[in-house]
């Protein structure tokens, strides 16, 4: 949406961003407490350009507010624990990226908790291999064309008497 214009309609909870007539997004409306700054921060929105880039999550101003929850919470506190730097911030933002793309948060965030709570972290590829969706888990079916001259009795000038008896 870089470089667009969005009309945003203000509510108590809530913000309704539109581009033109299209409503793009919808988001909670925060209220800052106590002079500390509110913000929300869909990791969607960023995660694409954190993939590129997987070593600015553990600098970024916005890595907390960038875990949807206590289970990635939970993920980047072991991963960064138990990995070198590089490979922590891999994981994560790879875990994140499954995570939109499979539309999998909860259940992989569960798995991957799950894991964790053995001392044992799933590697990138099994958490993948796990949630994918591609075409190759599919059953192959076997089917049977019927024959197309069949339907030729649904034209009028093809019809035949039928005798019912």
């Amino acid at each position: 949406m870089i470089g667009s214009h969005l009309r945003i309609h203000l509510y108590d909870d809530k913000l309704k961003l539109y581009a033109g007539l299209e409503k793009v997004a919808e988001l909670p409306r925060l209220y800052a407490k106590g002079g500390q700054r509110e913000r929300c921060v869909d990791y969607r929105h960023l995660i694409d350009s954190l993939a590129r880039k997987p070593q600015a999550f553990r600098c970024s101003q916005l890595r907390d507010d960038l875990l949807p929850g206590s289970d990635y919470q939970t993920i980047w506190a072991y991963a960064d624990h138990h990995l070198e730097s590089k490979k922590a911030c891999k994981y994560i933002v790879g875990i994140l990226q499954l995570a939109v793309n499979e539309d999998c948060e909860s259940a992989l965030g569960r798995l991957v908790c799950q894991r964790i709570a053995k001392q044992q972290l799933p590697s990138l590829d099994s958490c993948r291999e796990h949630f994918s969706h591609s075409p190759s888990q599919y059953p192959v079916t076997q089917t049977q064309q019927h024959n197309m001259n069949d339907y030729d009795v649904c034209i009028p000038s093809n019809r035949q008497e039928v005798t019912h008896g």
